[in-house]
């Protein structure tokens, strides 16, 4: 509660800063257009079928700083329309600034129009459950034309796409995480299955999980979905797994380890958390005493008797956008193992990073040196970076900032509220001396700049120089800056504000 009465309390100034129209515009797609607010019906050629998806654009997008994306999977014989109403995903995407997509599975016969009982929608989610004799969907190859063509549209956040969705489409979720991971940041599957027999992820995604006590088409211990009537039919008579089964399957692909850190109940939610796992992934099992197989916290579309009864003690859009938050990609794309004799990578203290060589110089971009300032991290000192093990690719600098107004010197390019990275530049004939270290710290009046701007390229200082050259990010303005009695009273220092500038130690640490 406190989090949002400071959020609303920098709305004013905030609204600006996410939306700011004096921002340089960093569009990641040729075709990217202002889209007003509201719902938008988009129809794409995909397996040589017409699929079709809704994206929910908030108030105040002008596509000129990247947003995060936030897709919604309905369930079997649902739509995209339903989910919307069940969810409350389009709500929330208004209050916080992000772009929520519902996508329509197909149904058996796409020539009649769909129903839930007689010729539903399904997503084709590795279970060979569906449509027997036909050629399957390729809901897959939909997925990734549906996100190519959000990303060439749209101002889209790369590093900040999520997927949640309910039932068949919580199978699905689990499917698209498993084939996605490079692109995916993190996942939530509500009352599904993981039907996948073998799970590599060649990113460890980070995975929340809520389901209910009383699901009688989920059944906590595995079975044969039935409704609460106890009837059943052919289209959905598969038995499904128990669900720890499919908790503890991802808990072994992200590298977790099989008995969960912590465990909590209160209130009837039972959660419980994994990790951490590879490169810091954690998974987190939730369930809700008493809950039938409904979105929770949701409405509901079908009556109790069908599907069992509603809850309210958990609101699970809410919760899961607070999980997504926490989670973002890497600031570069990831790279395989690099051996030690390659000498292309070192180690820090938070984990090993491959940089660049060339014309006589080493460079390593988008070090992360804290980690990201976002969720109940706004506005707090910055913490540590969670650590990883494998080589993360550093050839690319981390996004900007938020901010608002123009750099004098330039655009700075695609901006994150997961900002705090810094850029190391060193004479690459030098690797083993002990050399001059120079820090810059950008200017811009705690309003405006970075230090992955081109301006600031610290290459002709090291190769000329003979100086270890760093930059950094920090956060700027409200981000940066924002005091407030109610985070000065959270606050062990018993002050607020000046987060920038322990960002700037922080990085000099």
């Amino acid at each position: 509660m406190k989090h949002l009465i400071l959020t609303l309390a920098a709305l004013g100034v905030c609204a600006a800063v996410v939306f700011g129209a004096e921002r340089p515009q960093t569009p990641p797609g040729p075709n990217t257009r202002v889209v007003p607010p509201g719902d938008h019906d988009y129809t794409i050629r995909a397996g040589e079928m017409d699929r079709r998806y809704t994206v929910h654009v908030p108030p105040g997008y002008e596509g000129k700083v990247a947003v995060p994306v936030v897709v919604m999977l309905h369930g079997g014989g649902g739509t995209s329309k339903g989910a919307a109403t069940e969810t409350g995903w389009g709500a929330k995407a208004d209050a916080a600034g992000f772009l929520a997509v519902f996508p329509n599975a197909l149904p058996e016969d796409a020539t009649k129009p769909s129903s839930f009982s007689r010729n539903p929608q399904l997503w084709n989610d590795g279970s060979d459950r569906f449509h027997p004799g036909q050629k399957p969907v390729d809901d897959v190859g939909f997925i990734r034309a549906m996100l190519d063509q959000l990303s060439a549209t749209f101002a889209v956040d790369a590093r900040r796409i999520y997927f949640t969705g309910f039932s068949n489409g919580a199978s699905m979720a689990f499917r698209v995480g498993a084939e996605f991971s490079p692109r995916i940041a993190a996942i939530a599957p509500v009352a599904g299955a993981c039907w996948l027999e073998t799970l590599q992820l060649e990113r460890p995604v980070p995975m929340l999980y809520l389901t209910g006590t009383a699901d009688p088409l989920n059944l906590i211990e595995g079975g044969v979905p039935k409704l609460a009537t106890g009837a059943s039919d052919k289209i959905r008579a598969k038995p499904k797994p128990p669900v720890r089964d499919s908790i503890l399957k991802w808990v072994e692909a992200v590298g977790c380890p099989s008995a969960p850190r912590a465990t909590t109940d209160a209130n009837g939610v039972r959660t419980e958390t994994y990790g951490p796992g590879r490169d810091g992934a954690e998974v987190i099992y939730v369930t809700v005493e008493g809950l039938g197989h409904t979105w929770p916290g949701g409405k509901s579309l079908l009556p109790a008797f069908l599907v069992g009864p509603r809850s309210d003690k958990l609101q699970a859009t809410d919760f899961i956008w607070e999980f997504f938050q926490k989670h973002a990609l890497s600031a570069g794309p990831r790279v395989p193992p690099v051996p030690p004799a390659a000498g292309s990578a070192i180690r820090l203290d938070s984990g090993p990073i491959a940089g660049d060589q060339r014309d006589g110089v080493r460079s390593f971009k988008g070090i992360p040196f804290a980690a990201p300032p976002i969720g109940e991290l706004r506005w707090k000192p910055p913490q540590p970076v969670q650590p990883w093990t494998e080589p993360r690719s550093c050839v690319e600098f981390g996004p900007a900032c938020p901010q608002t107004g123009k750099d004098l010197y330039g655009p700075v390019g695609q901006m994150s509220e997961d900002c705090l990275y810094l850029n190391v530049w060193t004479p690459a004939s030098a690797a083993e001396a002990k050399l001059p270290v120079m820090v810059w710290i950008h200017g811009g009046g705690f309003f405006v700049g970075a230090g992955g701007k081109p301006c600031y390229d610290g290459a002709a200082l090291a190769q000329r120089g003979g100086v270890i050259l760093v930059s950094c990010n920090y956060r700027l303005g409200p981000f940066g800056f924002f005091a407030h009695p109610l985070l000065t009273a959270e606050s062990p220092q018993h002050t607020s504000g000046n987060y920038g500038l322990m960002d700037q130690i922080a990085a000099l640490r």
